[in-house]
Parts: structure tokens; C-alpha cells; sequence
């Protein structure tokens, strides 16, 4: 009996243990996730990529206006202003990135934020521009004067001078709840999320939020933390029809400011100048 019973507990032990093995094995990429996103969220400094793509059908009159006359301006096809593209860091409370339009290899503009307010680098936006226009209109072009005006201007302030909510076309879900949570609440976050291996070996996690279906990879290689997400509406009321994010851990260095902001009295006198630019791409759209 005493013999049975020694029987009875050694595969009961080697039972646990194996379930043990099994439930580690089986909880490894899970826990191995919810540890790289909370190192990245942890980080002083957070390198991004992102690229969004815009829904033509969810664009306001004023917003389909102004991106056909900035695609004229730019020399851009009229889908490429649709996709954009933003390579940057994030440093606490501050960001910088620059901002690519799909057609070009070479940054249109820049964007800094801050705790208080949102600038865009006006001064490269103009000069892209104008370096478009003197090339395919050399009369028009050449009377287009050389920037005299401070580098930037705030969000707020470029709306109001192009006539067009940038902020609601390009609106953000707030990612800020996400990156506020600690290691723990991404393991849940991750358990309650559909799981496969990719063709080449590594596991992706998918799941719904905020009516888009979300893909969740990571990559531990070159001793960083590396999270890519992305992303495509199931409604085709979103504003963005699709995106993906890249993001990694850093070591923190300051970031960029703008140069200057241009002052009230700046912005009156380049807003007669975008009005003759305005006026001169509505009337070449429309032909």
C-alpha cells in the first residue's frame, strides 16, 4: 500500500510538472510582450515610425479642397496626399518628428510638440512649394518671394491661415492610456488577445480597439525593445483607413526645437501671400 501510494505522488508530482513546463511554454510569449511593452513605455526616450493613410470618404469639403490644392502645389498625385509618413522620437512630454508625404523621399515639414501646444515648420512646407512651382510655373513661380518669416507656426494658427481642421483629419486615439500602463495590466491586456506564429516564427497578437483590427508584433534584437502595431478600419466612417506604428526603446538625447515661431504680425502678412497661392491652385484644380 505504502508502495502504491509513493506511486501515486511521484506522478502527481511529475504531473504538476509538466503542466508547470506546459503553462510557461505556453506563457512565455505573452509575458515576453507585456515586458517589452512596459520597457518601451518606461523609456526616457521612444523612437516611432508611423505611417497613416486618410479616408477619401470621410474628408470634409474643406478638407478634400485643401488636399487637392496642396497635392497641385507639391506636384504630388492626388492619393499620395492621403498617405503620410512620420519618423520621429518621443521624449517625455515632447515630440519631434519629421513628416513625409508618400510621393517623396525627402521630408515637407517638421513637427514639434510640446506639453502646451503643437508647431509646424511653415518655412520647409513654403519652400517645397515654391521649389514646385517655379519648376512646372516659372512666371507664376517668380513671384513668389524667398522666406522672410520666423521657421514655425502653431497648429492652431495653421488652421485658421489654411481654412481646414488638420487636428480632426489626422485626430489621434488616445494612446496615452496605454502607455500609462504598468507591466501587469499589459499581461492582461495581452491575455484577452488572439495569438498565432507568423511565417517566420514570431508571435503576433490581434484584437479590436476603437473599431480598427489590430496586429501586435515585437522583436528583442539589437539589444533594444522594438513593438510594431498596425492597424485597418472595419468602419469606413474613420478618418484613417489604416496605420502602422514602430516603436523603440532609446537612450534619451535633447530632442530639436523650432528656431523661431512667427510672430501675429508675420502670420497677417504670409496669409495675403497663401491667399495668392490659394487662389492660384483652386483655379488650376478646377480646370
Amino acid at each position: 500500500i505504502m508502495k502504491k501510494r509513493n506511486i501515486v505522488l511521484l506522478v502527481s508530482a511529475l504531473a504538476m510538472v509538466v503542466f508547470f513546463v506546459a503553462a510557461v511554454v505556453w506563457s512565455f510569449p505573452i509575458w515576453h510582450h507585456a515586458f517589452l511593452l512596459n520597457r518601451i513605455a518606461k523609456s526616457d526616450s521612444i523612437g516611432c515610425q508611423i505611417q497613416m493613410m486618410a479616408g477619401k470618404e470621410s474628408l470634409s469639403k474643406e478638407q478634400e479642397q485643401f488636399l487637392q490644392g496642396l497635392s497641385w502645389a507639391l506636384g504630388a498625385d492626388p492619393d499620395a496626399v492621403l498617405d503620410w509618413k512620420a519618423n520621429g522620437r518621443i521624449c517625455k512630454e515632447q515630440v519631434y518628428a519629421e513628416i513625409f508625404c508618400a510621393e517623396f523621399e525627402e521630408p515637407i515639414t517638421e513637427l514639434y510638440i510640446t506639453k502646451d501646444e503643437v508647431f509646424i515648420n511653415v518655412r520647409m512646407l513654403y519652400e517645397a512649394i515654391q521649389e514646385n512651382i517655379a519648376s512646372e510655373h516659372p512666371l507664376f513661380g517668380s513671384l513668389l518671394p524667398e522666406w522672410k518669416y520666423g521657421t514655425c507656426i502653431s497648429l492652431r494658427q495653421l488652421e485658421e491661415l489654411f481654412g481646414v481642421n488638420l487636428k480632426e483629419m489626422f485626430k489621434q486615439h488616445d494612446f496615452a492610456e496605454i502607455q500609462q500602463q504598468n507591466f501587469w495590466q499589459y499581461l492582461i491586456l495581452l491575455t484577452r488577445m488572439e495569438r498565432h506564429r507568423t511565417e517566420d516564427g514570431n508571435w503576433q497578437f490581434e484584437t479590436v480597439w476603437n473599431d480598427y483590427q489590430l496586429v501586435l508584433r515585437s522583436d528583442n534584437k539589437d539589444q533594444g525593445a522594438k513593438i510594431a502595431v498596425s492597424g485597418c478600419v472595419k468602419q469606413e466612417s474613420q478618418s484613417i483607413t489604416s496605420f502602422s506604428t514602430v516603436l523603440t526603446s532609446e537612450e534619451r538625447y535633447p530632442l530639436k526645437i523650432p528656431d523661431s515661431v512667427m510672430q501675429e504680425e508675420e502670420i497677417e502678412q504670409f496669409q495675403m501671400l497663401w491667399e495668392l497661392v490659394r487662389n492660384f491652385t483652386e483655379g488650376r484644380t478646377q480646370d
